[in-house]
C-alpha cells in the first residue's frame, strides 16, 4: 500500500504550523493540566478540561484568525499521536491476565453497548456519525475512544466535543455513585474491580473509583479497563468496514480513510509485550501521550462553536445516557451471573 493511501485524500494535507500559530492551544493545554493539580478539580480528565477551556475561549473572547490556523493541525495530528503511544499502558500479558471469564465480560460489555447505543440514537434521530462517537466512548474509553472514532470518520469538531462532554459527564458521575453501591450490590473486591472497569467510561475515572474499595479492586479495575482499551482496535476497523460497505468518505471525499494511528496503537502493544520498555522511558512516554492527546482537545475546543453545539439539542445526550445505564446494568450482570 502507498504510503499517500495511508495518510488519506491529498487534498486534507496540512503542514506543520509554526509556533506562534499554536500558542493559544499550547497556553489553553498548559491552563487545563495546571486546573488537574488543583484538589477539587482533580478528578476531572484534563483532556476534558482542555476541550472545555477551549470552548469557552473560542466562544467568549474574540480569538484572531491567526491564533487558530494551527488548530486544524493538531486536532489531527497531535491526537492520533497520541492514541497510537497509549499502547504503552498495555502489554499481551496484562490481558491475558484477566482469564477467561473477564474477558467475555469485557466483550459482550463493550459489542452490546456500542450497538445499544447507536440503536438508541437511530430512535431519537441523532446522526449515525455522533451516535457512534458516543458509542465507542460509552462502550471503550471515554474520550481516547471518541478521538480514535472521530479520526477514522473524520466527521465536524463539534460532533467530537459534544461526544467527549457527554461520556465525560456520565463517567464522572459513575466514578462518584459506584464506590457508594458497592456495599448495597454485595460486591466483594473482585467483582467491584471488574464492574468498575468493564463499565466505568475514563481509566483515570476507573482507578479513582476502583482503589476507593481497596488495592484488590483497585488493581482489578485497572487491568480489566485496560483490557478493554485494547477492543478500541477492532471497533475502530469495524467502523471503517461499515464505512466502506455503505460508501461513506467520513467526509474526506473519496474512499474511507485507513486508520494508521490504530495500527501503530496496537504496534506499540505489542513492542511493550516483547520489550522490557525501562519504567523511566515508558514514563515518559504515558506522559507524552497525554500531552499530545490534552494538545490535541484544547485545539478541538478553540475549533468548536457553541452555536453549533446547542443547535444538536439534548437528544445525544439522551443516548449517551441510555448506553451508560445499558452498560451498568449488563456489566453488573455477568458480574453477578459469570464471577
Amino acid at each position: 500500500m502507498r504510503f499517500a493511501d495511508l495518510a488519506g485524500p491529498r487534498s486534507s494535507y496540512s503542514m506543520p504550523p509554526f509556533l506562534p500559530e499554536t500558542l493559544l492551544p499550547l497556553a489553553v493545554a498548559a491552563v487545563a493540566i495546571a486546573l488537574h493539580q488543583v484538589p477539587a478539580l482533580s478528578s476531572i480528565s484534563p483532556m476534558m478540561l482542555a476541550i472545555l477551556i477551549g470552548i469557552m475561549v473560542r466562544n467568549i473572547a474574540p480569538v484572531p484568525a491567526a491564533a487558530l490556523s494551527g488548530t486544524k493541525f493538531l486536532v489531527r495530528h497531535a491526537l492520533r499521536v497520541g492514541i497510537v503511544l497509549l499502547g504503552i499502558r498495555l502489554t499481551l500479558g496484562d490481558i491475558a491476565s484477566l482469564g477467561g471469564v473477564t474477558i467475555l465480560i469485557i466483550v459482550a460489555c463493550v459489542v452490546g453497548t456500542f450497538f445499544v447505543t447507536i440503536g438508541i440514537g437511530r430512535l431519537l434521530g441523532v446522526p449515525r456519525a455522533l451516535s457512534e462517537l458516543i458509542a465507542a466512548g460509552t462502550s471503550i474509553c471515554g474520550a481516547s475512544a471518541v478521538i480514535a472514532i472521530h479520526a477514522v470518520r473524520r466527521g465536524p469538531d463539534e460532533d467530537m466535543a459534544y461526544a467527549i462532554a457527554t461520556v465525560t459527564l456520565l463517567g464522572s458521575i459513575a466514578m462518584v455513585s459506584y464506590p457508594l453501591l458497592a456495599g448495597p450490590l454485595g460486591l466483594d473486591a473482585t467483582a467491584f474491580g471488574v464492574w468498575t472497569g468493564a463499565t466505568v467510561h475514563e481509566v483515570a475515572q476507573v482507578t479513582a473509583a476502583a482503589y476507593q474499595q481497596g488495592e484488590v479492586a483497585g488493581n482489578v479495575g485497572t487491568v480489566t479497563k485496560l483490557g478493554r482499551v485494547v477492543l478500541l482496535v477492532p471497533v475502530a476497523l469495524g467502523v471503517l468496514l461499515s464505512m466502506r460497505l455503505s460508501r461513506e468518505t467520513g467526509g474526506a471525499g473519496g474512499r474511507a480513510p485507513v486508520p494508521w494511528f490504530v495500527a501503530g496503537f496496537l504496534a506499540v502493544v505489542i513492542l511493550n509485550s516483547i520489550v522490557e520498555v525501562p519504567e523511566a522511558a515508558a514514563g515518559t512516554i504515558r506522559t507524552m501521550s497525554e500531552l499530545l492527546l490534552v494538545l490535541g482537545l484544547a485545539a478541538a475546543g478553540l475549533q468548536a462553536h457553541l452555536a453549533s453545539l446547542l443547535k444538536v439539542g439534548l437528544c445525544p445526550l439522551l443516548v449517551a445516557l441510555g448506553g451508560w445505564l445499558f452498560i451498568a446494568a449488563l456489566g453488573l450482570t455477568l458480574v453477578k451471573v459469570l464471577l
